[in-house]
């Protein structure tokens, strides 16, 4: 058992959520969102005639958002989470001034190895294989379509028959079978 364990309510196998009883629950990791969007905005603007330099423009920043990342991705296995952190800091870097170039080619590398280690842990240690699962279900939802596939499926519904600007407040074809489904 680690440290960590303990802490928290799991919700869905997942033990991202801290009982508070003013507000019922709470995910830590929306702190997190609020305090990197804080840190970097303040890091960036003191440090915006060093953005073109590929070590303090582009490195420096990323060694500091690492340990927030390897939190939310090893402890409380929040994929979405860490994938939201770093586009938003990411399109803050390039507004702020930090080369395409780098992003380009150091993001591409990064995204690769990080993607590469996923898919090892997915395979050899089942750590997180869900997410190849939905990657996969992605490609052929009606692969299992009562299943994992289900809510893709709901979605290709929905856009199909709502169009680019949909029905219409409550005329939605889709609330039957979500609610045939739930029971």
């Amino acid at each position: 058992m680690y440290w960590y364990q303990g802490f928290g309510r799991t919700v869905n196998g997942a033990r991202r959520w801290i009982s508070i009883p003013i507000v019922s629950s709470f995910q830590p990791s929306e702190l997190t969102k609020i305090g990197l969007i804080l840190f970097f905005a303040v890091y960036l603007s003191k440090h915006k005639n060093e953005l073109r330099n590929i070590w303090k423009g582009f490195g420096k920043p990323i060694i500091y958002l690492l340990p927030a990342l390897v939190i939310l991705l090893g402890i409380q296995s929040h994929f979405s989470a860490t994938f939201i952190i770093v586009l938003v800091v990411s399109v803050m870097m390039m507004v702020a001034g930090t080369r395409f170039i780098h992003f380009a080619s150091l993001g591409v590398l990064g995204a690769g190895a990080g993607a590469g280690v996923l898919y090892l842990l997915a395979k050899y240690r089942n750590i997180g294989a869900y997410r190849i699962e939905r990657l996969l279900n992605f490609s052929n939802p009606w692969q299992d379509a009562q299943g994992s596939g289900w809510q893709i499926i709901q979605s290709l519904y929905a856009i199909g028959s709502g169009g680019l600007f949909g029905v219409g407040l409550r005329r939605q074809q889709a609330k039957v079978f979500i609610y045939c489904r739930a029971s």
